[in-house]
């Protein structure tokens, strides 16, 4: 609980604001009121060149930038149980229009509560990739597995394969477009299917330097 990790950023996982791509996750929090990162990828706090997902005390939403105040934002409104895994995505179409991008739980597309717009940067993002936070603060309280950034937008039966997928999501989906991500009780992270760095205390084998995981917080309740 309250703990996150980062992965130094590759040429897979550079991002720069116009280019489709996908999260998909499973997450489960014992305290649904607080806003908590899920994935984020920011350079500074004002969210310059980057992007956030993250889940807030009435639904999940994502926001992304090119510079401060050139902004797109898509949320959610929904409840969520405390204790309960769900499966969350995005897509974006790379558009940089609101209307781009999707949100899902379990499999469902949501209707959007809140939308804003005014994207329209092209700037590559190479900051650290951060899982369980964002930059630093609205640590995860909770549990996060098979955690995926994708450079591809997904399709509703994309979606639908990567829910049911349970362990078969050892392997990717689409392996070509995986471009970071991780599978539960190793904690492997990799990229592309070749990066993979097995030891979750070690700040040099493909951690960043926010790394505060501990292996005592791993569990294998998990859904399959």
């Amino acid at each position: 609980f309250n703990e996150s990790f980062s992965t130094p950023s590759t040429a897979l996982n550079d991002w720069d604001g116009k280019t489709p791509f996908t999260i998909t996750c499973w997450m489960r929090s014992s305290d649904y009121s607080k806003a908590q990162g899920i994935l984020a990828k920011m350079v500074g706090a004002s969210l310059a060149r980057g992007w956030y997902f993250v889940i807030t005390s009435t639904g999940f939403g994502l926001a992304k930038a090119g510079t401060v105040g050139d902004v797109t934002t898509r949320t959610t409104t929904i409840t969520n149980t405390n204790n309960t895994w769900y499966h969350f995505a995005f897509t974006d179409d790379g558009s940089g229009l609101a209307t781009g991008m999707k949100l899902y739980r379990n499999r469902v597309l949501m209707t959007p509560t809140s939308t804003f717009t005014a994207f329209n940067t092209t700037a590559t993002n190479t900051a650290e990739l951060e899982i369980g936070t964002f930059l630093n603060s609205g640590f995860l309280e909770g549990n996060v597995c098979y955690t995926r950034v994708w450079k591809k937008e997904f399709t509703a039966d994309d979606i639908e394969d990567d829910y049911n997928g349970g362990f078969l999501l050892e392997n990717p989906l689409y392996p070509d477009d995986l471009a970071a991500g991780f599978k539960p009780n190793e904690t492997a992270i990799y990229a592309n299917t070749i990066w993979n760095a097995r030891n979750e205390a070690d700040a040099t084998n493909g951690f960043g330097s926010t790394n505060n995981l501990e292996p005592s917080d791993l569990t294998t309740d998990i859904p399959t």
